[in-house]
């Protein structure tokens, strides 16, 4: 039986590495997702200032201003629907990895319990040939 840990260090190595490049793309989509709610607050605050103002020369910057932040939205959007495919396809990545490394190491449960067994079934019959070896002896 070939010995599975050195295996299992590596898979478990290679899940860690899969985690830290999921947590770096969880990590990228927050600051867009925060980039995204920072435009909004502040055409929402540039808003209320230009209609307080209530200037045709205001509204009409603010209409500029509003019209390209939503153009920068709309690409932050597809960032963020791209982002969101990586992320999809890094959790399905790492499940996998996940899932070899869980059954390599039930496979090393199960090969140690099984090697368990036998040296205790050794040392058992080992112990009952003693046994009888000195009942033997007694009898004589």
């Amino acid at each position: 039986m070939a010995n599975l840990k050195s295996l299992i260090r590596f898979r478990k190595f290679e899940v860690d590495e899969k985690q830290r490049v999921l947590a770096a793309l969880y990590e990228e989509a927050y600051k867009f997702e925060k980039r995204k709610s920072d435009i909004l607050d502040t055409i929402q605050a540039e808003t209320k200032i230009a209609k307080k103002m209530a200037s045709f020369e205001v509204l009409k910057q603010l209409g500029l201003y509003v019209q390209g932040a939503k153009m920068k939205l709309s690409e932050m959007d597809k960032i963020l629907e791209r982002l969101n495919l990586r992320i999809e396809l890094a959790q399905n990545d790492l499940r996998l990895s996940f899932s070899e490394m869980k059954k390599i190491e039930i496979l090393h449960g199960r090969r140690m319990s099984e090697q368990r067994a036998k040296n205790e079934a050794r040392e058992e019959a080992i112990m009952n040939e003693i046994g009888i070896m000195l009942y033997n002896r007694d009898d004589n």
